[in-house]
């Protein structure tokens, strides 16, 4: 696939492809409750991100967010740390989408 051209600020976005400083990256939390926006991201002692996009998945039975974390911690199931207002959450780091990422399941029917 040819790499899309044209866009305002094209050359410099290829220019620092492989240097980026951080990932838009998944995280599945230990917890029956969404993250808060915001909260920080740690792995141990050492900030890696912070939570973007947090939300629970009542069909699912999970709570998941869409975090901007450093680029070595893009590790599907790195273990982390999320520490928000109302206390820590272990979560593990987690490639999106989170379900069905082969698109087997059908949402409708013929």
């Amino acid at each position: 696939m040819r790499p899309k051209t044209g866009f305002r600020g094209a050359q410099e976005h290829y220019r620092l492809k492989g240097k980026e400083r951080f990932k838009l990256f998944g995280l599945k939390l230990d917890s029956s409750k969404a993250a808060s926006e915001g909260s920080l991201v740690y792995q141990g002692d050492k900030k890696v991100g912070v939570v973007t996009c947090p939300m629970y998945s009542p069909l699912n039975y999970w709570s998941v967010a869409i975090a901007r974390l450093d680029v070595p911690v893009c590790v599907q199931g790195t273990a982390l740390t999320v520490h928000g207002p109302d206390g820590e959450v272990n979560a593990i780091a987690h490639e999106m989408p989170f379900y069905d990422k082969d698109k087997k399941r059908r949402t409708a029917q013929d």
